[in-house]
């Protein structure tokens, strides 16, 4: 009897859980399981979402949702009814109807269904609300579908079309003549996918970062070609890698990134290309990463930040590495010892950045310039100043031993 009302109690009580679920915890619960890639309870807690949703709002979105769980388990039937269900509702706005439409060609596309995904796309591209770089946008998902079933001379003339569209944006430009290295790179015509790997870097506006990738993608080219002089080829990479590294800290020096969100994302693209072209845990790698996590620190995203200087700060030195590495890759460690304090200093962290300051000044062989500057900001911090306003430049206190030990690389 006792385990029958235990039982009953726990029954009530889940019940009473369920009773007491909004629409809106329920949805964050469904998105946080979507996001662990739980998709089989996503999708049981977002059809309760559904039971609970109230006004249209919500039962769109959640109809939504479902559509894109039952996409991402293949079950494309199942979106497409869903996402026809939702063109069909009254009053919904043009460019839902556009997406929804654009979301059902991209189903046919997936199943490798062109013949219908064209028609979806040329529905969609009727569409009012539909704009130009939409239009580019569902275009090249066409484009995508062609080369996945081989049908290579319909996707290169999407891509080629695009990369000369005024209406296409920059990163689509790129996207598209890089695709178009990817075609031929597919039917193995290395030295035409060479040449449109290569003209990703003419793409005015293009990124550092798209330029690098497309460095490694002709670098591949060349290889499989069988006549690429391997010396030749690392030479240049590293060249155009130790190009980026030199107009970052150019760059850097000047204090734009610390002003506005548009200088700071320049400055991250150059490192990230850097980074993309280095070799793992080389010496110009572990300096791209040490700079991009004083980028997060400028943004203040610190957590990321610190995970990343606490990375260099453990790092281990390779075996058999050269004197003058050994020294720069030391320098990284202790340059990234002073950020991790300073990041808990910005953050507010009197305490931890105190015991960080101190821990850096207890490190042996510590450069002196680095030094008196982590002694400066601990007396300064037990002075109790205030911390360092992250939009405003750091004053330039670095000297020669540390710049000219980290530059000598790049310069």
């Amino acid at each position: 009897m006792k385990k029958l009302l235990l039982l009953c109690a726990l029954l009530l009580g889940i019940s009473a859980a369920h009773a007491d679920d909004s629409y809106e915890d329920v949805f964050q619960r469904s998105r946080a399981a979507y996001q662990a890639k739980q998709l089989p309870e996503a999708e049981k807690l977002m059809r309760r979402a559904l039971a609970l949703a109230k006004t249209p709002v919500e039962k769109m979105d959640a109809l939504t949702r479902l559509a894109v769980l039952a996409q991402d388990q293949k079950r494309f039937a199942e979106a497409r009814q869903i996402w026809t269900q939702l063109k069909e509702t009254d009053g919904v706005t043009d460019k839902d109807k556009a997406t929804w439409q654009l979301a059902i060609a991209s189903s046919y596309l997936n199943e490798d269904n062109i013949a219908v995904a064209y028609q979806e796309v040329q529905k969609y591209l009727q569409m009012p609300g539909v704009d130009a770089r939409e239009r580019n946008v569902a275009l090249l998902l066409l484009a995508t579908g062609y080369n996945n079933v081989h049908q290579w001379s319909q996707a290169l003339a999407i891509y080629e079309k695009t990369v000369s569209s005024p209406d296409a944006s920059v990163e689509m430009r790129a996207f598209a003549q890089r695709m178009i290295g990817e075609t031929y790179f597919d039917q193995g015509k290395w030295s035409e996918a060479n040449a449109a790997f290569l003209a990703v870097a003419k793409v005015e506006g293009v990124s550092a970062h798209a330029r690098a990738e497309a460095k490694l993608r002709s670098n591949e080219a060349l290889t499989r070609a069988g006549n690429a002089d391997e010396s030749e080829i690392v030479t240049e990479t590293f060249a155009l890698r130790d190009s980026f590294l030199t107009q970052a800290l150019a760059f850097m020096a000047t204090g734009k990134a610390k002003r506005d969100e548009q200088s700071l994302a320049r400055l991250r693209d150059m490192l990230a290309a850097a980074l993309v072209l280095s070799e793992a845990d080389s010496v110009p790698a572990i300096y791209a990463r040490e700079m991009l996590a004083e980028t997060d620190m400028v943004a203040k995203d610190y957590a990321k930040s610190r995970a990343a200087l606490i990375a260099i700060i453990a790092f281990v030195t390779p075996t058999g590495a050269a004197d003058k590495d050994r020294a720069t890759y030391e320098v990284l460690r202790q340059k990234s010892q002073l950020a991790l304090a300073a990041s808990y200093r910005l953050e507010g962290q009197t305490e931890r950045a105190r015991q960080e300051y101190q821990k850096m000044l207890s490190m042996p062989n510590l450069d002196a310039t680095l030094r008196a500057m982590a002694q400066q900001e601990l007396d300064e911090l037990d002075g109790g100043a205030p911390p360092i306003p992250t939009h405003e430049p750091k004053p330039a206190v670095i000297a020669n031993s540390v710049t000219q030990t980290l530059k000598e690389f790049y310069v």
